[in-house]
């Protein structure tokens, strides 16, 4: 494990940074748009790169439809990942998720499916022939600059108590949660391990900073593996300018099997936030939660926590980490 998970285990803006890395640089990026006959749903591209060669398949889709992308290739470094509207932040990394995403789509607007070869092929001018299908269901997709079809009723729902909890159990993601309506998520990885963000729909006051970051690092299997990480010299807590506040295997409000200990900070940097990390294991995984909130509103954000961590569970056939499949 490097210092880098560090890192990435804490701020929201050096994962996006240490996944640039895997994302490749926007410049000289081929831009395909991807058409669908008339009354299809499903489009078969094939194709060849070489080298730093990155293609771009563009293709606009709606909010709630679920995108499916396989790729089959003549050389295994060569990947897919896929990059929601306007944005350079990935939603599904290849190299992490393997020749196969379905997941529903969590805006309208211009998805690019961006296929590419691991720097190391790269670097050595290899080259990849492959054949890319795209399917789009729940109605049909748009060429890019067309308008989506009307947004139909949202299938990844489900009413509770009057209010609508959102569903997240993406296929290639190991972990299944729900989470508030007021709420939205992003699930990601790269080489250090897949983590998923959960933050509130912009709202104009101090919860607009809030998060809870669920992180599975790679190549720790218990919360003794990654407590150093968290606590020790150049740790988590440390490089935040976070300052422990308390420690305990007392879990209370947060009564998971998984949970094996719970360390409260504050924020030095920033006086009115604070935050509680979570460390425990499952599956041969260790799992590194971290709940992060005005101390003035702990009670909307705990509870708002407390259902994403209280239906939290673990896919054990993903788990752990960079287990081969």
């Amino acid at each position: 494990m490097t210092k880098n998970r560090l890192v990435i285990g804490l701020v929201t803006a050096a994962w996006i940074a240490l996944l640039a890395l895997n994302l490749h640089a926007a410049e000289g990026i081929r831009k395909v748009p991807v058409h669908f006959k008339k009354g299809a749903s499903q489009a078969t591209i094939h194709g060849r790169i070489k080298g730093r060669e990155t293609i771009d398949y563009v293709l606009r889709a709606r909010a709630g439809q679920t995108m499916t992308v396989n790729l089959k290739t003549s050389n295994p470094m060569a990947y897919f990942n896929v990059l929601p509207p306007g944005s350079d932040e990935a939603i599904f990394i290849g190299q992490v998720g393997g020749a196969h995403f379905e997941g529903k789509l969590p805006e309208s607007g211009d998805y690019r499916i961006r296929v590419y070869l691991i720097p190391a092929a790269a670097r050595r001018n290899e080259s990849a022939k492959y054949t890319l299908t795209v399917k789009v269901t729940d109605g049909t997709a748009a060429g890019p600059g067309q308008e989506p079809h009307a947004k139909e009723q949202d299938k990844g729902e489900i009413a509770k108590g009057g209010q609508k909890n959102h569903i997240y159990d993406e296929p290639n993601m190991p972990i299944r949660t729900e989470y508030p309506g007021t709420m939205q998520v992003q699930g990601t990885g790269s080489g250090e391990g897949s983590g998923f963000i959960f933050t509130f729909k912009p709202r104009g006051n101090a919860l607009d900073k809030a998060k809870v970051h669920i992180f599975l690092p790679r190549g720790a299997a218990t919360a003794a593996d990654q407590e150093l990480f968290v606590t020790g010299p150049k740790g988590l807590l440390e490089n935040n300018g976070w300052k422990k506040e308390g420690e305990t295997a007392d879990i209370g409000k947060f009564p998971s099997a998984w949970v094996r200990k719970v360390i409260s900070f504050s924020d030095l940097n920033n006086k009115e936030m604070v935050g509680k990390i979570l460390l425990g294991e499952a599956s041969g995984q260790a799992v590194q939660v971290i709940l992060y909130y005005p101390a003035g509103m702990d009670k909307e954000f705990l509870a708002n926590a407390e259902l994403i961590l209280g239906k939290l569970s673990f896919k054990s056939d993903k788990l752990p980490i960079g287990k081969p499949r």
